[in-house]
């Protein structure tokens, strides 16, 4: 038999393979550093620019999108010149968005009765139907049957939202001037009828309490920014407002 030598071959070189990031790379790590630089800092203002864009075009759609949830026949835009106060759609929508968060407002209305006040004489206290049974609640009547009532004077209903002594006490002196007058006068307490409309002021009224703290503890520019933002008024912030409301 012959004998075959098998020989052992060397590997055969294999051709360089090419990289297409090769250049770049290359290319990118001989940048300079202004360079690098410079193109962050535009990626990054196109990037600002596009999201900023993005939250506009979502506000806008955001804002009309409340307006009709629920409809309503208040149209602040149709009061104020939107020429001279064009709607800032991301502050009037942030700002409700804060105040509600996921809250979906009620169309349904609540029934009203009204007893009388055992501070005031003459004055009628609304509540929600069916609150108390209490005797001390003296003539409790439907607030329906009460407007309805054939009288010289037409009846006069003075609600108000009890955030701090003022707002009381305007009430009250327009209450006793519908009195003095001879107006069948009603005290309507938003926080005294029992509904998830009068948690929400509870609980604005707390925020707007503590952060009112916070601001006096602090002092300084905090405080007076905080006095700058509360003193301020605008059409947005009536379109805030009539959100809310």
């Amino acid at each position: 038999s012959t004998v075959h030598k098998i020989q052992r071959q060397a590997p055969r070189p294999q051709p360089e393979k090419t990289c297409s990031n090769t250049a770049t790379s290359h290319t990118f790590v001989t940048m300079e550093g202004w360079e690098i630089f410079l193109s962050v800092s535009a990626g990054t203002v196109v990037a600002g620019y596009a999201a900023n864009y993005a939250f506009k075009v979502w506000a806008k759609m955001a804002y009309k999108e409340l307006l009709q949830n629920p409809a309503t026949s208040c149209d602040i835009d149709a009061f104020v010149d939107t020429e001279r106060n064009p709607v800032n759609y991301g502050k009037v929508v942030m700002a409700h968005k804060l105040r509600l968060g996921s809250r979906i407002p009620r169309t349904d209305s609540i029934p009203l009765e009204t007893h009388e006040s055992s501070h005031v004489p003459g004055l009628l206290v609304t509540r929600k139907t069916g609150t108390s049974s209490d005797p001390s609640y003296k003539n409790v009547t439907s607030i329906e049957e009460i407007l309805s009532q054939k009288s010289k004077k037409t009846p006069v209903v003075v609600a108000t939202i009890r955030m701090g002594f003022g707002h009381h006490r305007i009430a009250y002196s327009t209450c006793s001037w519908a009195l003095k007058m001879g107006h069948p006068t009603i005290f309507h307490d938003l926080l005294n009828i029992e509904s998830p409309e009068s948690g929400l002021i509870k609980s604005t009224d707390d925020l707007y309490s503590k952060f009112s703290r916070y601001a006096s503890e602090m002092g300084g520019v905090v405080e007076k920014l905080w006095g700058s933002m509360m003193l301020s008024g605008d059409a947005d912030a009536l379109r805030v407002a009539n959100l809310t409301a």
